[in-house]
């Protein structure tokens, strides 16, 4: 049997296995069939990504795969990671994907999966996907040769859905206080939630690291390279 889940989902360097463009058809068409209660044409997949320039690559292999067997997919752009499980709930998906490889740079990227109810794929159904896609007989028995197949569509106001969630969950009751806050966006999909939500909040936002380009991603900046951030919070004396 093929490994293909690590141990938090999939990644690996771009367009090698398991991501090649064929392999990432097969686990989104057998992730569909699987978490879609196993009829085609039915189901609801929310997919999201970061700004690494491979998620052009991805975004639609994993969006053809789905709705090749039926489902509707809802591309929601640049998100960061725990958004999907609160898009899955309100708009009623059956699944959710994120197209992602973290904290790498841009070489890699990756997928992590979610059920229902906003939790990644368990261990079982994982295990699954890697008997269905490591036997072609069985591969073969869950393609949808139905006509009917599913769509697509882009939800433009995902970004606010999110932000407006996260403010929900301040306590409204007590007054925050104001701080000069230095937001290190790592060239990743929080390069525009991000400093919108604090400036709405009302803080001073000084954002570094929120252009990118597709290849700058945690590129000397974000969680694996702090000296920037360390500056820029000393030299214009912020608070956070």
């Amino acid at each position: 049997m093929t490994k293909i889940f690590g141990t938090d989902g999939i990644r690996c360097l771009v367009n090698q296995e398991p991501l090649t463009a064929e392999t990432c058809l097969k686990i989104s068409k057998t992730v569909a069939y699987l978490l879609s209660s196993n009829k085609p044409t039915s189901g609801r997949v929310i997919i999201c990504k970061d700004t690494r320039l491979s998620g052009y690559l991805y975004e639609p292999l994993v969006t053809a795969g789905f709705v090749s067997m039926g489902v509707e997919v809802i591309l929601v752009g640049p998100l960061p990671t725990p958004s999907v499980p609160l898009l899955i709930k309100t708009l009623r998906a059956d699944i959710g994907v994120m197209i992602t490889a973290s904290h790498n740079t841009y070489e890699y990227n990756g997928l992590k999966f979610f059920d229902s109810k906003g939790f990644k794929l368990k261990t079982n159904v994982e295990k699954k996907v890697e008997k269905i896609i490591s036997n072609p007989k069985k591969y073969l028995k869950i393609t949808n040769y139905n006509y009917k197949t599913g769509k697509a569509l882009r939800l433009k106001d995902a970004s606010g859905r999110y932000s407006e969630y996260l403010k929900s969950t301040l306590n409204k009751k007590h007054k925050l206080k104001k701080f000069k806050i230095v937001l290190d966006c790592a060239n990743g999909a929080t390069y525009t939630v991000a400093p919108s939500l604090f400036w709405e909040l009302g803080h001073k936002v000084i954002s570094i690291n929120s252009s990118p380009n597709g290849i700058n991603i945690n590129k000397n900046c974000g969680a694996v390279d702090v000296r920037e951030l360390a500056k820029t919070v000393v030299s214009n004396k912020a608070n956070i």
